[in-house]
């Protein structure tokens, strides 16, 4: 690997853009590629989980503060109850038409807390337990590179270089008429790459295998798992 943390990358940086005063500009070149980056990609690395307990009458839970999106809430309870995260309108017909039981099936994201920006995620019908234990899956941000390299470093380090070439370049105002500089092509083609493989990772693709022909306008056609790859 070219670069294994945020120091070797800096230093990296430091000698394609040909610059020994951008250091603070280069750590704001990290953070922005991470925070696009992890809103492009969802990695493997990004799935969390976490656990909370949600007392009788409840009608909200907070998640960690800056997580992306909560992906599935099951109630541990006996038996565990899957929920399903739906709209704010079919929770409200829900809340107002269901009774009251030990545990909610249903819930959906509700704004976020003014204070720590955490969302907020409201249930319905209100749980009758005293206290009714849940697990929460979820999608978070990308743990930010430091003196160790993370996950995105380790399986894609031309993705973080290319990623802050095309920041320094913005920085610099060398922008096309078409928003892009020369190195967003390689950028984008980089988190394509990575959202491929971590596609494939969670769909276990395997070994392309040939399909029944099929014909559209009289040309065989034959369907192979490739047809389908994001």
């Amino acid at each position: 690997m070219p670069f294994g943390n945020y120091s070797e990358l800096a230093l990296a940086l430091t000698r394609w853009i040909d610059r020994t005063d951008r250091a603070s500009e280069i750590a704001d070149y990290v953070t922005l590629v991470e925070k696009d980056a992890g809103r492009r990609l969802g990695l493997r690395d990004q799935d969390k989980v976490t656990t909370g307990t949600l007392l009788a009458g409840a009608e909200y839970l907070e998640t960690p503060p800056g997580i992306l999106y909560p992906r599935q809430l099951v109630f541990t309870t006996d038996p565990p109850v899957a929920v399903e995260i739906v709209s704010l309108v079919r929770l409200e017909e829900v809340r107002v038409n269901g009774a009251g039981q030990a545990a909610p099936v249903y819930a959906a994201v509700d704004g976020t807390n003014p204070a720590t920006f955490a969302t907020r995620i409201r249930v319905a019908p209100l749980p009758t337990a005293a206290s009714t234990p849940y697990r929460l899956y979820y999608t978070d941000a990308i743990v930010p590179l430091t003196a160790a390299a993370n996950y995105l470093l380790t399986v894609a380090p031309d993705l973080y270089l290319y990623g802050c070439l095309d920041q320094n370049a913005r920085f610099d105002r060398q922008i096309a008429p078409d928003g892009t500089t020369q190195w967003t092509e390689l950028y984008l083609r980089e988190v394509e790459s990575v959202r491929k493989l971590e596609w494939r990772a969670r769909a276990k693709a395997g070994t392309l295998k040939a399909r029944p022909r099929h014909w559209v306008y009289g040309i065989p056609l034959i369907l192979s798992a490739a047809n389908f790859l994001v």
